[in-house]
């Protein structure tokens, strides 16, 4: 029999210990305890739900001696015994407490699985779970174990001739998780595809989270090609220092003429989800970037290749609109009086003109046509 590490409850070394004639008999303490641990008729599968370290090492111990009884098995006992000796119950095991720890991001719980299921293989499910919570230390942790082998969920391979499926790195970028993409590509996982935008669809909730930082990693690494849109979903969710990076930053071999007026065109329909949503300051930025050239924008129209095509492709991806009297009337339902205030005091009767038409809407005369 392995010898059991796991040390007698506590309730019979405090009961014996004050027994002198117990002292040079450990075994007793050893004895009373296994009488009163129910550990034993515990399912280790909701030891891994409750996340016991203790309580599995119990249960694990205490399935040794059906290993090779003699005695007639029960249902009971059958469990124990394939704990030890079944693959196909380990690996349930396995996968199942494995996933349940990092879900809860307990490294403790992890080790001891990797340490008593031994040659059994991490399904790239749980790499791309570890991934999603965040956690480097437990990824480092399954390299070994995901050297090539199928498992029931999938296959994960990290040796050197074959590389990462993509879905991992993509969970890891999608995150805006530096320390887990870079050390998946350490371990020569593969980028994503890039879809016909070039991004792989991953920057776009990048931007909508402001996460200017991994943006500039994307771009240091050759990843990050413009996608129309990006600061207008920035601006609608109040990212400023977002749509600054994206404005200001230097554009590939210089820039041209049409592309400024892309990025203009794109900003100033950008103003209107940033006033309606109440980010103000994004709102007044935009607005004094786009000033001197909202004069000349319908020239700019006719001069401009794309330019059409920019807006009705924003429209129909984004329903964004040019700042008309909807912005002050949507503010207004949302409850933001500064933005009212500063739509009033900026454009003035300027407000009431729809679009790129210069149709004028009527000024609502009640709190009813706001």
């Amino acid at each position: 029999m392995t010898p059991n590490p796991v040390p007698p409850l506590l309730a019979a070394a405090l009961v014996l210990r004050s027994r002198a004639e117990f002292q040079s008999l450990p075994h007793v303490v050893d004895a009373m305890s296994q009488f009163l641990d129910t550990s034993a008729t515990s399912s280790p599968l909701e030891a891994a739900k409750l996340g016991s370290g203790k309580l599995l090492g119990r249960i694990w111990y205490s399935s040794d001696q059906f290993v090779n009884s003699g005695t007639e098995p029960t249902e009971e006992t059958w469990l124990r015994k394939f704990l030890r000796t079944d693959k196909h119950y380990q690996q349930y095991v396995f996968l199942f407490g494995l996933e349940k720890a990092v879900n809860s991001e307990n490294v403790e719980l992890v080790k001891w699985f990797l340490s008593k299921f031994q040659g059994l293989t991490v399904s790239s499910e749980l790499v791309a779970r570890a991934c999603l919570v965040g956690s480097l230390e437990i990824l480092q942790l399954f390299t070994p174990m995901t050297t090539g082998r199928w498992s029931r969920r999938g296959f994960t391979d990290w040796g050197t001739t074959r590389r990462l499926q993509p879905q991992r790195c993509t969970v890891a970028l999608t995150m805006g998780d530096i320390l887990i993409a870079e050390w998946l590509i350490s371990q020569r996982a593969a980028w994503p595809e890039r879809d016909e935008h070039g991004d792989g669809g991953i920057a776009d909730e990048i931007v909508a989270r402001g996460r200017v930082d991994f943006l500039q990693w994307l771009e240091e690494r050759g990843k990050l090609d413009k996608v129309p849109g990006w600061i207008v979903k920035a601006a609608e969710n109040g990212h400023l220092g977002m749509v600054r990076w994206l404005i200001e930053r230097s554009p590939p071999n210089g820039g041209s003429q049409a592309r400024t007026a892309l990025l203009k065109c794109e900003a100033q329909l950008a103003i209107h989800g940033a006033a309606a949503n109440g980010h103000l300051e994004a709102a007044k930025y935009l607005r004094e970037y786009t000033k001197p050239y909202t004069s000349h924008l319908l020239v700019d129209q006719q001069q401009t290749p794309g330019l059409q095509e920019l807006q009705a492709q924003l429209r129909d991806e984004l329903d964004v609109e040019n700042v008309s009297d909807s912005t002050m009337r949507t503010a207004a339902l949302n409850g933001y009086l500064n933005v009212v205030k500063w739509l009033y005091a900026e454009y003035g009767v300027d407000i009431f003109v729809k679009n790129y038409r210069h149709e004028r809407s009527r000024a609502p005369r009640t709190s009813r046509d706001c």
